[in-house]
């Protein structure tokens, strides 16, 4: 039980742990309630050579993040730069009404990001629910399964892959409603593909857009959705664009698309494959 540091005179974080030299940083928290704290809930901050592993279960990161109006802080923030990658499994655990991003996770320099959330919720946030951003070059490997992110002031989830790197995720059985933003986005910018795989997701009544997939470099986009639902949300219920040299796949296999307020399918340089069901 790690709750309320930070009411007073400092930005405390409930957990922080720092690593500027020679060496990682490894962390497991398990059965822990880590809540209403002023700074972040957990911060791992890594920046010499070495990897981040972090592994969470059973856990919740609640009401985070109120010190500073300024700069808020998230439930957990976990920052790698350097040589070395960021790896994570989270599992069991609940990332609800923080200040910032629920979940948030950032990669800079040499390495990659991997990363399993598997029964998560991301919830009421006031910035994205789940986070992942990975610059320079390394790629960004995702597994999300049995995830909620619901009523998150910014995009559900997002990921994100700059520079030399891939984006490869796979979402399966995720939940996407009422969010700020996008319900999910995904984007790879520069020399690098996007993969992504949804099956039983459902995109709901989104401000922006159900789901967002931008490749724009010099790189493919391919995405795959089955047995998935994208429906009235406040622009596209999926929007896919490849706007430079690589080929651009959207496949869709029992779709349902339907009373999306710019329309049901936004696509730039990327050709439909299978089709979707209107009803």
């Amino acid at each position: 039980l790690v709750e309320n540091n930070g009411i007073g005179a400092l930005d405390f974080d409930g957990v922080r742990v720092d690593d500027g030299g020679a060496g990682g940083i490894a962390a497991t928290i398990s059965k822990s309630r880590i809540n209403a704290n002023g700074g972040d809930g957990l911060e791992l901050d890594e920046r010499g050579p070495g990897n981040v592993w972090m592994n969470v279960e059973k856990s919740t990161f609640n009401a985070n993040g109120f010190f500073d109006e300024e700069d808020l802080d998230d439930g957990v923030d976990v920052d790698e730069a350097g040589p070395g990658g960021l790896h994570a499994v989270v599992t069991g655990s609940r990332f609800v009404g923080n200040l910032d991003e629920g979940l948030d996770l950032d990669e800079e320099d040499e390495g990659g990001v991997h990363l399993v959330l598997q029964n998560v919720w991301a919830n009421e946030n006031l910035d994205v629910g789940i986070k992942v951003s990975e610059e320079d070059a390394g790629s960004v490997a995702a597994s999300l399964y049995n995830v909620i992110a619901r009523n998150n002031g910014d995009d559900g989830i997002e990921l994100e892959e700059e520079d030399d790197g891939n984006i490869f995720a796979s979402i399966v059985h995720v939940s996407a409603t009422l969010n700020g933003d996008s319900g999910i986005q995904i984007e790879e910018s520069d020399g690098g593909f996007l993969a992504a795989s949804l099956n039983r997701v459902t995109s709901k009544r989104n401000a922006g857009n159900g789901a967002q997939f931008s490749e724009s470099g010099d790189g493919d986009l391919f995405v795959s959705a089955v047995d998935s639902i994208f429906a009235r949300n406040g622009e596209y219920g999926i929007q896919a664009e490849q706007e430079d040299g690589g080929p651009g796949f959207l496949f869709l296999e029992d779709v349902r698309l339907n009373k999306n307020t710019l329309g049901d399918l936004d696509l730039l340089g990327v050709l439909l494959l299978g089709e979707d069901d209107d009803d």
